[in-house]
């Protein structure tokens, strides 16, 4: 075996193909890989291949049919049919197929059949009648190949040994594939490699190294991928395939095998490359359209957490925070009232026993009731609050004490107007403080004290009260 090695023997790729196929038939028996399915394709090509080899290293075929290759054709669509079956299955059914994995595949595999076509076949193809067909399936099959070992690399999250050796064999395949289209076109040195067989049989070696590693016991972990996802390798390939339309024609110009003696005859090359640029357009389209689409969400969603961080969940009024903060800004600056602002302190009276008679559900519809009371009946330029649990205030700006008792008076009547709930009509009451700010040194802990001294005196004095501060009551 090692004598054959050594002199490029066609008996060496082949009992090497034959070990092959008899340890993956042996191991998915004994082993029982995950999706068993796939790796019997893969057997399937590996036999394919074997038997090619074999063929070669008997000269069987050219006694039995000297004038043609119908065997060697079947055979090869064999291998490339079951591979791309393979690569397809292997994977698992993604937990959801995105439009962009299959754009990506399709935008690799007409780079990969551009790049055949301009470098190995020269930029002819004819199928003739003597012609054998693989001849001209080969690139379309090296191609569709390339294209679902990419797709293949991008859904896979979790890569195993077993995983990395399935990439290594369909890699050797496909340079088998190009040796075959060297040797087609009469390469010298892929001529050498291409009688050998051994980048095939290297194929078969690889799946029946991949179904003895244990990994292959494991199925292989596909993810969810965004269709606005562009890793860094999938952008490097996104640019060297935009770059191919102008790179024909500088192979057109240079000495390459690519010799074309008129404009028609860029016209496949040209149409090729205008496909992958209108494809990369929809992916960059599709990435732009998904990034917009999170960069709204996100902002939504930051929107969503500032409001909740400065307003009350229940009532939709704003939060003590929010308060401080507003009083923060208002309290010591001077207004066309001289900088007077006033607020008003509320508590509702006798709430604690709507709560516990009827429920805290019962309690909660008062609350917004009371809620939606504020915001009717406060001026325009106030700012209703919730404080926690029973207490309300309302923020004025720049009014006199007039207008801050008789807005606080107006607010408590309405408070005593019954609210409709799910256990019927609830009569409340309302205490008020009123705090004003007329001083501009006056600070935010002073107007939140003054009002909440006010309160206490309106519920001393009997609550359902309106009272205000007046410098003395402290």
């Amino acid at each position: 075996m090692a004598g054959a090695a050594a002199t490029g023997s066609p008996w060496f790729p082949a009992a090497a193909a034959v070990l092959a196929l008899v340890t993956g038939i042996v191991a998915i028996l004994v082993r029982r890989p995950a999706r068993p399915w796939a790796w019997w394709l893969f057997l399937v090509s590996t036999a394919a291949v074997m038997l090619a080899r074999l063929s070669q290293a008997t000269n069987i075929e050219s006694r039995i049919e000297p004038r043609g290759s119908a065997f060697s054709d079947i055979r090869a669509l064999i291998t490339y049919a079951a591979l791309s079956a393979a690569l397809l299955l292997v994977a698992g059914r993604p937990t959801r197929q995105t439009l962009a994995e299959w754009l990506d595949a399709a935008i690799v595999a007409l780079g990969a059949f551009l790049l055949i076509w301009l470098f190995l076949l020269g930029g002819e193809l004819i199928l003739t009648a003597s012609t054998p067909v693989i001849d001209f399936v080969r690139p379309i099959a090296v191609a569709v190949v390339t294209g679902l070992l990419a797709r293949l690399l991008f859904v896979v999250d979790r890569r195993t040994p077993s995983f990395w050796l399935l990439v290594a064999a369909t890699g050797f395949l496909i340079a088998a594939a190009v040796v075959a289209i060297g040797h087609q076109v009469g390469y010298p040195l892929m001529t050498t490699f291409g009688q050998t067989g051994l980048w095939s049989a290297t194929y078969t070696i690889l799946v029946a190294a991949a179904l003895l590693h244990p990994s292959s016991a494991a199925p292989l972990v596909t993810r969810e991928r965004s269709e606005s996802e562009l890793t860094v390798p999938l952008g490097v390939v996104f640019a060297a395939l935009t770059l191919l339309g102008p790179f024909i024609w500088v192979v057109a110009v240079v000495p390459s095998p690519f010799r074309p003696e008129s404009v028609w005859d860029l016209g496949l090359p040209i149409i090729i490359a205008a496909l992958i640029s209108l494809l990369l357009l929809w992916r960059l389209a599709m990435i732009t359209q998904l990034a917009d689409s999170r960069a709204d969400m996100l902002d939504a969603a930051q929107k969503e957490l500032e409001y909740r961080a400065t307003h009350d969940p229940l009532t939709g009024l704003a939060n003590r925070a929010e308060l401080i903060s507003q009083l923060e800004l208002l309290v010591g600056r001077p207004g066309p009232n001289r900088g007077r602002h006033a607020l008003l302190l509320l508590d509702i009276d006798g709430f604690k026993r709507i709560n516990d008679s009827f429920g805290h559900p019962v309690g909660d519809e008062v609350l917004m009731g009371v809620g939606r009371r504020l915001v009717e009946d406060s001026p325009p330029g106030s700012m209703p609050v919730r404080l926690g649990g029973d207490e309300f205030a309302v923020l004025l700006t720049d009014v006199d004490e007039r207008t801050a008792v008789d807005c606080a008076e107006m607010i408590r009547q309405r408070l005593n107007q019954p609210f409709v709930t799910s256990a019927g009509e609830m009569a409340i009451s309302a205490s008020v403080g009123v705090s004003l700010t007329p001083r501009v040194e006056k600070s935010t802990s002073e107007v939140l004290r003054d009002a909440d001294v006010a309160l206490y005196h309106a519920k001393a004095a009997g609550k359902n009260q309106v009272r205000t501060y007046d410098g003395q009551a402290r």
